[in-house]
Formats: structure tokens, sequence, C-alpha cells
């Protein structure tokens, strides 16, 4: 519940109220849930609206984010236990774990044990990811913005993409419209990107970069977690 303040009433001062409060909404809200689009391991697409297939899709990439989880248990069908330890940042060289990560495993990314190739497998023990905050190829203000999640093995063809952007147009991701497939010479599903087109609905998609950005920022809820000792398994 917001909190009356005796600052006065204009509307200078009640905005700056509200910014002081919003600074920590993000503590009292959980993420949404049901507007990811899901890749499946046979290789498709499932979007929030219902409609799926094998693509590609044309998107415009409003945004991105680094998210970085690590799970302190083995990967397991059926099993949603949330990361042990979480971050989420613009900037994946200044990661450092949520204050809501259930066990944190350093004091920042780039000091942790499994955030380093090696830790498990000739791969990380820490789930490297970058989150998009996409919509699709239209001129409709009110089109839906989904997220959708690059694992760690599209990483490096996502990073590549994004460094081409920026040689070829001098441009962020919003400035064009992106195809997004699966690589075609792996039996699992890894995305790839590429085919841009310049965006003819660039100022319609750039008014809606905030919304997106705030979209990414909101903390993955972890509150179900459970501590290994509980899950039957030994310290």
């Amino acid at each position: 519940m917001a909190k009356a303040t005796k600052t006065g009433t204009s509307v200078v001062n009640i905005q700056e109220e509200l910014k002081k409060q919003a600074a920590g909404i993000k503590d009292r809200i959980q993420a949404p849930s049901g507007d990811f689009i899901r890749v499946t391991q046979d290789k498709k697409f499932k979007l929030p609206n219902g409609q799926d297939g094998s693509g590609p899709l044309n998107l415009v990439i409003l945004d991105f984010i680094c998210l970085n989880q690590f799970f302190d248990r083995p990967y397991k069908e059926g099993d949603k236990t949330p990361p042990a330890c979480l971050a989420l940042g613009p900037n994946p060289k200044q990661l450092k774990p949520e204050a809501v990560s259930p066990v944190k495993q350093a004091d920042a990314c780039c000091e942790c044990p499994n955030d380093v190739f090696g830790s498990r497998g000739t791969g990380k023990a820490c789930n490297n990811q970058r989150v998009l905050a996409v919509v699709e190829d239209n001129n409709d203000l009110n089109s839906p913005i989904y997220l959708l999640k690059v694992s760690p093995t599209a990483l490096k063809a996502f990073d590549g993409y994004v460094s081409t952007i920026k040689t070829q147009f001098d441009s962020m991701p919003v400035s064009v419209v992106t195809e997004v497939y699966f690589d075609p010479n792996l039996k699992y599903p890894s995305l790839r990107f590429g085919n841009p087109v310049p965006n003819k609905n660039l100022v319609i998609h750039y008014n809606r970069i905030s919304d997106a950005a705030a979209r990414l920022r909101v903390v993955p809820d972890v509150s179900a977690y459970t501590p290994l000792s509980k899950a039957g398994k030994k310290k």
C-alpha cells in the first residue's frame, strides 16, 4: 500500500514520491509466466496466443537482457524447482546474484566457480542465457510483447547476430525485422537469427522499448525453491 507523503500535493512531488516507491516494486510482484514463446524438443515454437509451428518467426527484438541461473540438482523432466542462484542484467560482465537468490554462489558472477567452462563437463554449471522481448512484425500498437529465451547453445549465434546488426546497420536489433529459426544441422532445438530487413514500423516499436525493458527486469519468482536437504538429497 502506498504511503502518504507530507511533501506537498503538486504533480512534481507526487511523481518524485512514486519514483521512490517504484524503485522497490520488483520486490512486491512476481514475474508473469504466460508471455514466453516456448521452444519444444521437436523444434517447434509455441506462442502464448495458441499458435504453434516450426517457424521461422519474423520478429522485432525490442530489447534483451542477460540471465544466469544455477540449478543445484540434476535436470529431471517435470521438475520445476527454481534455480538456487540467479543474476539478471544488461551487461554479462557485471552480473551479480539477485537478492532473492535462495543460495548465492558468489558475490559476482565473474568470481563464481560455477560460471567457468569445465565446471560441468566441458561446459558451465551455470546456465547463461539471453532473454529477448519481442513483438511480431506488424504495426499494431497493442501487439503483445512476448519473451523468448536464448539457450547457452544459441548464445554465440545471438551475440554474433547483434554484432552484425551493429556493423551492417550501425543500430540496435529493434531497427530490423529478424528471422528466428532452428539450426537445421542439429537434432536438438537451438535458435538462430538472420535475414535482417529494415523495420518499417520502427517508430511504433521504438516507443515500446521502455515497456519491454520493464518486463525484462522483473526478477523470476524463486519462492518455490526447496533446499536439497528437504528434497531427499544428501548434503
